[in-house]
């Protein structure tokens, strides 16, 4: 109202255009303010870009066009508030009012949005400098979970600037969410399984994940509230309830300490003779391999008599655990074996069968004399 008194006075003998001046005075003024804060914010923005921190300059480039919004809202209302009041129409005063303040609720429940969503885009980016100092799994929970508790607390607010009491409301929702709880039980399942996910991180976004229980394994490439989303080794995406990993065993490779070798190789009876030398050799060539951790298990043994070989069993650990490193020391491991074994002058065996004809059988085809 002082606004009012002043623009009036200020007016004098136009007061039969009041509510026009009224309203051509506030759009002026509110151009200048916008025009000051798009200066400001320009200039502050170019500032912030060469700071290595990612908060100010993500602040300003989400403050900038609601911002702007408000000052038009607020100018726009003000200015249709004003007309009417010279129009001696002075009901409509209070409602202008609650929808100035409720449409200033839902500006910056707009803006902590703008604010959150360009926070997580930078740390998410791959090529954001601070990509690498943050779980890119918990910087995606915990934006959804931020997100969920602005519109909450948003909605309460501008339902609060319009006037709307909040007691009946609350309990209603209370209400609601019991019935929703039981309409969608399995919804609710997968919603909390995601948030395990989050709190016991039995993997990441970009792990490979295998389930011995369901014929799962791939690459994860996205954890939502709901599914979540795996790649497999021929790129076929999988859906995958979240619920399910609460049932399950998960395995996940990429965080194993070491990778596991264990072959048998078969030797011939005929070089049964060789077998404790060979034996030594592999056991002694393993233990000066650089790739093989001496602090683990490292046993080579004489395990079987096979049906047509004699069966050694090597077992030991390698200190590479991805894919194809480890592959890389399994096969120089193997070459090292058959080099072993040739120079022991021994030979691998392979199924054979040997037929025993009694003397005085006659078999069709026999030459002997």
């Amino acid at each position: 109202m002082y606004l009012h008194n002043w623009l009036a006075a200020l007016l004098g003998s136009y007061s039969q255009y009041a509510w026009l001046a009224h309203g051509l005075i506030i759009v002026l003024v509110a151009s200048l303010i916008y025009w000051l804060q798009r200066s400001l914010i320009k200039s502050l923005l170019k500032h912030a870009i060469k700071t290595v921190h990612i908060w100010d300059d993500t602040l300003l480039q989400a403050l900038a066009l609601p911002l702007s919004v408000l000052i038009w809202v607020v100018a726009v209302l003000l200015s249709v508030k004003f007309m009417l009041l010279d129009l001696h129409q002075n009901d409509w005063s209070d409602t202008i009012s609650l929808c100035r303040k409720a449409l200033s609720g839902a500006i910056l429940v707009w803006f902590l949005w703008r604010y959150i969503d360009s926070v997580e885009y930078r740390l998410l980016h791959p090529f954001a400098e601070d990509r690498k100092k943050f779980d890119q799994t918990t910087v995606s929970v915990v934006g959804r979970f931020v997100r969920i508790g602005l519109l909450v607390v948003g909605a309460l607010v501008v339902l609060g600037a319009l006037g709307i009491p909040l007691t009946g409301l609350v309990a209603f929702g209370g209400g609601g969410a019991i019935v929703m709880g039981i309409a969608a039980q399995q919804l609710l399942a997968n919603w909390f399984g995601g948030l395990m996910i989050f709190l016991d991180k039995p993997f990441k976004l970009g792990d490979w994940i295998q389930s011995p229980d369901k014929d799962i394994e791939g690459k994860v490439t996205r954890i939502g509230w709901r599914t979540t989303k795996v790649m497999s080794l021929d790129h076929r995406p999988l859906y995958i309830p979240n619920s399910l990993f609460n049932q399950v065993v998960i395995v996940n490779p990429q965080r194993m300490t070491h990778r596991h070798v264990n072959t048998v190789i078969g030797i011939r009876y005929d070089d049964a003779s060789v077998l404790r030398g060979l034996i030594k050799s592999i056991e002694s060539m393993l233990r000066q391999h650089p790739d093989i951790d001496q602090r683990e298990l490292v046993m080579v043994h004489f395990v079987n008599f096979g049906a047509s070989s004699l069966d050694i069993n090597i077992d030991c650990f390698t200190k590479m655990t991805k894919n194809p490193s480890w592959r890389d020391v399994r096969q120089d491991i193997f070459f090292k074996v058959i080099d072993i074994v040739q120079a022991h002058k021994a030979q691998f065996a392979f199924p054979t069968v040997t037929t025993h004809i009694p003397d005085g059988v006659c078999i069709k085809g026999d030459l002997r004399p």
